[in-house]
């Protein structure tokens, strides 16, 4: 009885707490339980209002509305949309329907680089209902911008940080409307002593399946430094919170707002470790799997209960609202601002106010008047070659004081170097790093100072090529040591794409050193370049890590216009199989040591668990031994295991790869077998034969209401179709086209993340193989479409047999009298031997420019490959565009040729001159340089240009051949510098040169030979 007494004291303690819209000396932030979405409602002590966010459609109404009106809140002072996403602005719209802003609106405004890119699908229409509704109600609408202060009153105030990219401090960072989560508003609210960040759906280079965000939080991070609390951006997911933003501000509490039906994983269970597992500012973490002991820190708050069907979300929260409660999961945070806050849910008792309660952490004393610079680096080339020096530059700025200096400080495989003065030009500072050999290590770290404050940010690459296991360092939480190194490997494929993942990369290398995992999202920029298993191949990407995987990431993201990240085919001829053969004993020892490894197991037998018998849409698993030990087996479901019964005492060839997504990464390994062929089966595996309207992908069933989802996910193979509206798209685009067989008419789904765009379309009946697949809207119960795979799930009559790799090619810029060559794979992509029907041809305006060889065989078997060589050649001014046209005996493939021109070298009459030169200068005999300038009004390339110098005995020698394909635009310069140390333009060098130029010395430009 006692217990049930006093907890009704709490609960009318609670409920009276809330009602005065002032209270003297405390400062409420309420994180609203309005399901998948944010809406945060803060009130200061004066009672001054600010709302940030408001939630999706029907949680205005439903949660702000009431919410306020049991607050006694009549109006709110100031509202903050951080992004146009109808999960945050549908709710605030209805607010501003119900005439509850008295204030001002900020936002990120209307200019075309902040709204949503299309104004006719829901984002946004939602956003001009937004808009409306603040007209027609009066409500005083303002853009805000980084530095605006909120003034709250009573000591408490929000400061903008950043708003669509731009930053506090000056600096920028480029993003695009087409991920509206880059371009939020980050709020920094502060009273007394405590700080609490809110920043939307704020991007953090972090990656989904599909694509890379834009990294704005590591800037962010740098402005707030030091927090109590941070709310987690994008409710948690894996696009956000980077390890770089959590270090910086060391909260001990975070939040996210999400319901418990949502669909997207969230609160993302790595994200919320991560989280748990960085330092606060005393430096304690929480390295457990379960919910940490409120009252220290790091603890994480989610106003609803994760779903345990969800294997996605975390389970290390404290929630609001339990499971089946959804919308009573409000939070309230309360605090003095100068020695405690505390947490508990206010429509129930799951949170315990007693047991919540935190020390205010007093690294940020009072209300912050001058902020640290922000350092934004770059690197070029992000991973140089061997012999290529790299130029480390950074945008630094500052609001309050003038940058006095910004240091680089870099080491060689851990042995420090010289720091480096970083030179001023153009906005940036740079400074250069020497060519290394092979597989160095080079850390660095850039500086900068303003005022009394200072920014660091430290990173790194792998110069030349590295073996894979110089790279596999890690952490003591099983992370990669490296992690975002930019890597160069080569190695031999032994997964290639479509195994494990389809349109993209999902595939593993493998040198005499190690292994790893080669990632792609699939709408990354960087181009897609499937791989084969056998092939020898060289990837460039930065090291990551998922689920502990550690993998080399070629995703770029979505702001970037070009990519250094790819991967190049060096060897088409397959090299065998060739797993190491180990025993499940050697790999459960030590099973990191073999992560990413093809291995082959003898005389394994099934445990517990065993192969689903049909296609499904998750991974499953299965125990087996081989009597040594146990261990787990993946059945991928991208691959053709489901349905196979391997024999007793089987031979198992797979992947070792590992699936843990709470640190320490040091369990959940597995075996993943890549097809039926490696448990012994047969290689051509019976997909499910299904007609269209089995597969529920007709075009009946495939409008609201219908009934694809039965199958979706799955794997099928329709037999008997033909396609009778549409064509195939164009290479690099994706579209639909109409397939109908006896029972109905289905989506068929041409990605251009497949080699089947750019493609003719089937003409006759075929077979087509592929994911029965959704493409909707709420209430997602329509758009089912069959995605095929790649060319090989296109089968039959009149189905394009033959793949070229690339779809297009780039020749860039070159010299008119001049030449480039490129390489075309083609690759029998059906079952049937193949005849290539050479000459060639090359079609379109510019076809005179370019010329094609004969390829280096023309009978291809199923599944094999040749080359062939194409020209470009430019006699004429100009772009020039045209299309190879690949024939044989089984259709066709086009390739997209593009190139320009620039006038050939010559002297003055080419408009290229030396502008500027100096010898000897006032910092020793070797500070010189020479300048290069077109003085023309077009491009010219001035690769293989000599620059020949005499000394004082008049001994003549070229001092410098400038590289090849380096090209100077109309107007434009190119600088040369002695490379001895010493000379002070040796960071601002586009090249440098060793030997000077001595006294009375001169200087000479000749055009290439």
């Amino acid at each position: 009885m006692l217990k049930k007494v006093t907890l009704a004291l709490i609960i009318i303690f609670i409920a009276l707490s809330q009602r005065p819209q002032a209270q003297a000396g405390n400062a409420r932030i309420y994180f609203v339980d309005i399901g998948t979405g944010a809406g945060t409602l803060i009130v200061s002590p004066t009672g001054k209002t600010l709302l940030v966010d408001g939630g999706p459609p029907g949680a205005g109404t439903a949660r702000i509305v009431p919410l306020l009106d049991s607050l006694g809140i009549s109006t709110i002072d100031y509202t903050v949309l951080t992004h146009y996403h109808i999960d945050h602005d549908g709710g605030l719209t209805e607010v501003i329907n119900a005439g509850r802003i008295a204030g001002t609106a900020f936002d990120n405004g209307d200019a075309a680089g902040v709204i949503p890119p299309s104004l006719s699908g829901s984002t946004g229409q939602a956003y001009t209902a937004y808009k409306n509704a603040l007209a027609a109600h009066g409500v005083a609408r303002a853009t805000i911008t980084p530095g605006q202060v909120i003034d709250l009153g009573g000591g408490m105030r929000a400061t903008c940080l950043a708003a669509g990219g731009n930053l506090l401090s000056g600096g920028s960072v480029t993003i695009t409307n087409q991920d509206l989560n880059s371009e939020s508003i980050s709020l920094l609210v502060e009273y007394g002593d405590f700080d609490y960040i809110v920043s939307g759906d704020l991007t953090g280079g972090g990656a989904t399946s599909t694509e890379k965000s834009p990294d704005v939080e590591t800037w962010v991070g740098q402005l707030a430094g030091d927090v109590d609390v941070v709310q987690l951006d994008h409710h948690g997911s894996t696009s956000a919170s980077n390890q770089r933003f959590l270090s910086a501000l060391k909260a001990e509490v975070a939040v996210a707002q999400t319901g418990s039906d949502n669909t997207f994983g969230h609160p993302n269970r790595e994200s919320v470790n991560k989280f748990l597992n960085t330092a606060t500012t005393s430096g304690s973490a929480f390295t457990g799997t379960g919910a940490p002991a409120p009252g220290a820190g790091p603890v994480f708050y989610q106003i609803e209960q994760s779903s345990p069907a969800d294997d996605r979300e975390t389970q290390q929260g404290y929630y609001g609202a339990p499971l089946g409660s959804a919308g009573s999961g409000t939070i309230l945070l309360q605090t003095d601002g100068t020695s405690t806050y505390s947490m508990f849910s206010i429509n129930s008792a799951q949170i315990d106010p007693l047991a919540h309660v935190y020390p205010v952490d007093h690294q940020s004393p009072g209300l912050k008047a001058d902020f640290p610079p922000t350092v934004i680096p770059a690197t070029s080339p992000a991973a140089p070659l061997a012999s290529e020096p790299a130029v480390v530059s950074a945008q630094v700025a500052d609001r309050e004081s003038p940058v006095s200096s910004v240091t680089l400080s870099y080491s060689l495989n851990g042995a420090a170097q010289a720091p480096i003065a970083m030179t001023p030009g153009g906005g940036l500072y740079a400074a250069t790093i020497p060519a290394q050999p092979d597989g160095t290590r080079v850390d660095y770290t850039v500086t900068g100072t303003a005022g009394a404050q200072s920014t660091s940010y430290s990173s790194g690459y792998f110069s030349g090529v590295t073996p894979i296991a110089t790279l596999r360092a890690l952490t003591s939480t099983g992370e990669p040591q490296y992690l975002g190194y930019a890597a160069r490997i080569q190695g031999v494929v032994t997964a290639g794409s479509g195994l494990f993942g389809s349109g993209t990369n999902d595939d593993y290398i493998q040198d005499a050193t190690g292994a790893l995992n080669l990632y792609r999202s699939s709408n990354g920029i960087s181009v897609f370049t499937a791989t084969t298993t056998g092939q020898t191949v060289e990837a460039v990407g930065h090291i990551e890590t998922v689920g502990g995987r550690f993998r080399l990431d070629l995703t770029d993201s979505v702001e970037k216009s070009s990519t250094p990240w790819h991967t190049t085919v060096l060897a088409v001829a397959p090299v065998a199989d060739a797993p190491e053969h180990v025993t499940l004993h050697d790999i459960a020892v030590n099973p990191e040591h073999y992560e990413g490894h093809l291995v082959s197991i003898a005389g394994v037998n099934f445990v517990s668990g065993s192969i689903p018998p049909a296609p499904a849409s998750l991974d499953a698993f299965a125990t087996v031994s081989d009597g040594t030990a146990s261990f787990t087996m993946k059945i991928d479901h991208d691959t053709n295991l489901e349905g196979y019964s391997p024999p007793s005492g089987f031979t198992m060839v797979g992947i070792v790869q590992q699936d843990d997504f709470l640190r320490p990464f040091d369990s959940s390994y597995d075996i993943a077998p890549r097809s039926r062929v490696d448990l012994g089966g047969p290689s051509t595996p019976p997909t499910p034969l299904l007609t269209i309207g089995e597969a529920r992908a007709d075009l009946v069933n495939n409008a609201d209401g219908g009934a694809g989802e039965a199958v979706e996910g799955r794997l099928v193979q329709i037999n008997n179709v033909t396609i009778t509206d549409g064509a195939f798209p164009a290479a690099g685009m994706s579209g639909n086209v109409t397939m109908t067989d006896a029972t109905g008419s289905a989506i068929l789904r041409i990605d251009a993340d497949t080699n089947i765009d750019g493609t003719a379309t089937p003409s006759g009946t075929f077979t087509v193989i592929g994911l029965a697949s959704q493409f909707d809207s709420a209430p997602f119960d329509g758009g089912y479409q069959v995605l095929p795979r790649s060319l090989a799930d296109i089968i039959g009559a009149g189905a394009p047999a033959l793949s070229a790799s690339p779809s297009s090619i780039d020749f860039g810029t070159v010299t008119i009298g001049g030449s480039a060559i490129a390489t075309v794979t083609m690759t029998n992509v059906s079952a049937l031997p193949l005849t290539l029907t050479p000459p060639f041809t090359i079609t379109g305006t510019g076809a005179s420019q370019y010329s094609v060889g004969v390829p280096a065989a023309t009978t291809l078997a199923a599944g094999a490959a040749t080359t062939v060589q194409v020209a470009f050649a430019p006699t004429t001014s100009g772009a020039k565009n045209a299309t190879l046209n690949i024939t044989s005996n089984s259709g066709s493939a086009v390739v997209a040729l593009t190139g320009a021109t620039a006038s050939p070298g010559g002297g003055s009459s080419a408009g290229i001159v030396i502008s500027e030169f100096r010898m000897r200068g006032p910092n020793a005999g070797n500070d010189e340089f020479i300048e290069l300038y077109n003085a023309g009004a077009a491009p010219v390339a001035i690769g293989g240009y000599k620059v020949s110098g005499s000394n004082n005995a008049g001994t003549v020698s070229v001092r410098a051949t400038i590289t090849a394909g380096k090209i100077i635009p109309p107007h434009g310069h190119y600088l040369l510098v002695n490379s001895a140390a010493g000379a002070p333009n040796f960071s601002l060098a586009d090249q440098t040169y060793p030997t000077g130029i001595t006294d009375d010395g001169g200087i000479a430009l000749m055009a290439a030979d």
